[in-house]
């Protein structure tokens, strides 16, 4: 902590701390140490084995010192009751806003607890975590192609169940020393995928924040404002010999993805089945999602449309009316209207790799003791062991440990749904154990 009461209870900046005094957490009123040293940040501490009222675990950083003392003393560490817990935020505004900065590690689990007890408190919380090291040594990286669209190699632990965006949470990342990037849109799996709206220098995001600015909450105006200034250059061609951007596709193009090319962008080490361009239409994950200039988006719409499909339809002038897809998602037939008439535009369609569960598993399972699947339809992952296997003639159901795209939970034992469509593909087996 970077403030303490003294003994007439008068709030304390550690800068003002003099040796030889005494200082009080405001928490528990228990007798805090300084810390002043040359490596981490100067700030309070309780004696080493001692534990304090407030379980919450602070981050010492200079970067967190440094970004807490850019406001007001007045704002810094406030404490925050409800009932009988108290904890300290990083800064309060107007009673109405937190601000917390984050370097070292968080859990989930206490991030999450952090959201819950200012939400039930009534507050909006904007987190700020400092991501420089991720974005240097390319952790967190631009989607190649793409303006303001970033992914993760591997995501931030303490943000791996970020699914959702709330209108009492705010998250916002610093890359370099410059820039701060605010989390305006994810994909169905969470901030693996994201896209941002607005960038800010440290000094402007401090002053947003410091007046409470409700731009910092538009998410759809700033969204709007971004795409509306790239409009002109944000869809340009990734090489002279190959625009797809020039490609006479309907304004809701998005409609026209394909549901196995959002799988293998997903899951990075799977393949994409059905590829126009390759003669086995099978292609890695690097060749589709990565480096071929025919996969494109628009708008800010996380669908990937592959547009070599569509090269030789013309779209101008007309309204899609209803888009047919095979059982994988794959797009076989679209109806259109043009000048008021009714036409279709039918496309090449591929031989099926999804199966219901049990039938991958006797085609290719002999000597598996557990396997993974996913259902590409519905977003379900499922492990499932021989024995859960053998027991679908007597239950007439398969029971599994299954866990949804969505879900912020963990897997969970249950019935497996679906496990009998074709719409499976095997993801992971091993003879003696799975992950």
């Amino acid at each position: 902590m970077y403030i303490a009461n003294d003994k007439n209870g008068e709030r304390v900046h550690i800068e003002s701390a003099k040796r030889g005094l005494d200082y009080f957490c405001p928490i528990c009123n228990f007798p805090v140490i300084l810390k002043i040293g040359p490596i981490k940040a100067h700030h309070y501490a309780h004696a080493k084995g001692f534990i304090c009222l407030d379980s919450w675990q602070y981050d010492s950083s200079n970067w967190r010192f440094d970004n807490i003392n850019r406001f007001g003393k007045e704002y810094q560490e406030r404490i925050i009751s409800l009932e009988s817990t108290k904890h300290i935020a990083d800064v309060l505004i107007d009673d109405k806003t937190i601000i917390e900065f984050q370097q070292g590690k968080l859990s989930q689990k206490e991030f999450n607890e952090r959201n819950i007890f200012f939400k039930n408190k009534g507050l909006k919380a904007i987190w700020l975590f400092d991501v420089q090291k991720d974005y240097t040594e390319g952790n967190l990286f631009k989607v190649k192609g793409e303006k303001e669209l970033y992914t993760w190699k591997e995501v931030n632990p303490t943000l791996k169940k970020y699914t959702k965006l709330t209108d009492d949470l705010f998250l916002f990342l610093q890359l370099d020393n410059q820039t701060i990037i605010s989390v305006d849109w994810l994909s169905e799996n969470g901030i693996s995928f994201f896209g941002s709206n607005c960038k800010y220098t440290p000094e402007d995001f401090i002053k947003l924040c410091s007046s409470n600015s409700e731009k910092l909450f538009d998410r759809i105006n700033n969204k709007k404002m971004y795409f509306e200034r790239l409009s002109n250059n944000q869809m340009q061609s990734q090489t002279e010999s190959e625009d797809t951007s020039l490609l006479p596709l309907p304004d809701n193009f998005d409609e026209l993805y394909d549901k196995l090319i959002s799988f293998v962008n997903t899951h990075n080490y799977w393949c994409y089945y059905g590829c126009p361009k390759n003669a086995s239409h099978i292609v890695s994950q690097k060749d589709c999602g990565q480096n071929c200039h025919s996969l494109s988006t628009r708008n800010g719409n996380l669908n990937k449309v592959c547009t070599y499909r569509f090269k030789e339809s013309d779209y101008r002038g007309c309204q899609i009316d209803r888009i047919f897809r095979d059982i994988e998602g794959r797009i076989t037939q679209v109806n259109i209207i043009k000048n008021g008439l009714a036409e279709f535009k039918s496309y090449q369609q591929y031989e099926p790799v999804t199966d219901d569960i049990l039938s991958i598993w006797k085609k290719q399972g002999d000597n598996w003791d557990r396997a993974e699947f996913y259902n590409i339809q519905r977003g379900i992952k499922a492990k499932v062991s021989r024995n859960q296997i053998n027991k679908i003639t007597k239950y007439h159901n398969l029971y599994g440990d299954i866990k949804y795209d969505n879900s912020t939970s963990d897997y969970t034992n249950d019935k497996v749904p679906y496990y009998n469509l074709k719409e499976w593909v095997l993801i992971y087996s091993h003879k003696t154990y799975y992950r």
